[in-house]
């Protein structure tokens, strides 16, 4: 059997009606519209399981692109699914973070009406930040996109990922989870999770030393983003220099001020993974739920991005407002100056420069 996903369904069409359709290909075992599960709305796409692979991909290469329903705006997609989220899965809670999505090749006049009108037929949509460069000579435009669950932000990925090419645009869209950059940046910033605790969201090994000695220390730091999978690398810590500048930021925990009570040692490591000479940027004004993921992402289409920081205060975990990305190659590092610089991200501007 092959699952096919099925987009750019008109919401008037209900399972009877796509069958009718679907079926002089091959045996349906399957057919279901994704709808809303608590609101019950049709969110305009499809799923389609076939008997036969072979039946399947030949709906796929006879329609995909080529068909389109009468009333939609833009031809049918259909494709092999990719992720999905079987309907009825408890794991669909995973709270907006996980349902956010970074999007690249709009038209450079693009605002949150466009985008919303872009993404609304394929669930809720819980925020949308518009990137803009302040003296409009940005090619083209992105922007964050945020669902209210995640199997809404895949529908959008299946459906529009590549696929659609808008008008000014030389390049389809571009579509993606916002918190996977290439597979690297799996792992969220405390920051981006909401939490005022430091340990949430960090690597396991971190977020154990927290929970063991709360208030006895003066808490984990955030994992950093390095470019490495997922529980390749030991704990991270601020370096020295970066705990005697920061450690003051607010009141130390009553323990460290009890007497005769003596708290572990600080465990501090290494700094960022760091690339060559001119390659490492600092940047001010960062909106404050920006997670390291998001900054990777948006930093991502200038080169090869090998660790992306947002630096959180240490004891309510939320964002300072700045933070370091660091490239491969100088060139990159420099056209990401040239072109983020100015950018506008929600209401803030950023200001991007060499870090020194």
């Amino acid at each position: 059997p092959l699952k096919l996903f099925v987009g750019q369904v008109p919401k008037t069409l209900a399972e009877e009606d796509l069958a009718l359709l679907f079926e002089p290909y091959g045996r349906i075992l399957d057919m279901t519209v994704i709808r809303d599960r608590r609101t019950g709305t049709h969110r305009g796409c499809a799923f389609v399981t076939y008997e036969s692979g072979e039946d399947a991909m030949r709906v796929v290469n006879e329609m995909h692109g080529k068909y389109r329903f009468e009333g939609a705006m833009w031809p049918a997609q259909v494709r092999p699914a990719q992720g999905e989220i079987e309907e009825g899965d408890d794991e669909r809670d995973e709270g907006d973070e996980m349902a956010k999505l970074f999007v690249g090749q709009l038209p450079r006049e693009a605002d949150e009406d466009f985008v919303r009108e872009l993404f609304t037929s394929y669930g809720d949509i819980t925020g949308i930040y518009i990137i803009k460069k302040r003296n409009n000579e940005a090619k083209n435009g992105c922007a964050f996109v945020k669902f209210r669950e995640r199997d809404m932000a895949q529908a959008a990925i299946d459906a529009l990922d590549g696929e659609v090419h808008l008008e000014g645009v030389d390049k389809p869209i571009r579509v993606k989870f916002a918190d996977q950059n290439k597979g690297q940046y799996h792992h969220r910033s405390m920051s981006g999770g909401g939490s005022r605790h430091p340990g949430h969201g960090v690597i396991p090994q971190a977020h154990d030393i927290y929970m063991n000695h709360r208030g006895h220390v003066v808490g984990a730091a955030p994992g950093y983003y390095m470019g490495h999978p997922p529980g390749s690398m030991s704990p991270v810590y601020p370096s020295p220099d970066e705990y005697s500048q920061h450690a003051h930021d607010g009141t130390p925990p009553a323990a460290m001020m009890t007497p005769g009570v003596h708290p572990p040692p600080l465990m501090v490591p290494a700094r960022p993974r760091e690339g060559p000479a001119g390659a490492n940027l600092f940047i001010y004004h960062l909106p404050i739920d920006l997670t390291d993921a998001d900054l990777a992402t948006a930093f991502n289409p200038f080169g090869h991005v090998i660790s992306a920081k947002v630096y959180v205060d240490r004891y309510t975990g939320e964002s300072k407002g700045f933070g370091f990305v660091s490239y491969d190659s100088v060139m990159a590092a420099e056209l990401a100056i040239e072109q983020m610089n100015g950018f506008q991200i929600g209401n803030k501007r950023l200001k991007v420069q060499h870090k020194r």
